[in-house]
């Protein structure tokens, strides 16, 4: 559970522009079976966090 919750954590760190893409790209490329980077690059380009700093939930 703790390797989870530091994996999604690190993941919206990178969609929050805190930690770097191509960590997370090679970190994906690397434990799953989509080895293409390029799909990762894009993807993480074009995601955009549904939610915003010091925002109420």
């Amino acid at each position: 559970m703790i390797a989870y919750l530091k994996g999604v954590r690190f993941y919206n760190d990178v969609l929050r522009d805190k930690a770097p893409k191509a960590e997370l790209v090679k970190i994906l490329t690397k434990n799953t079976t989509a080895k293409n980077a390029a799909l990762y690059e894009d993807g993480l380009s074009r995601a955009k966090p549904q939610w915003h700093e010091g925002a109420e939930r």
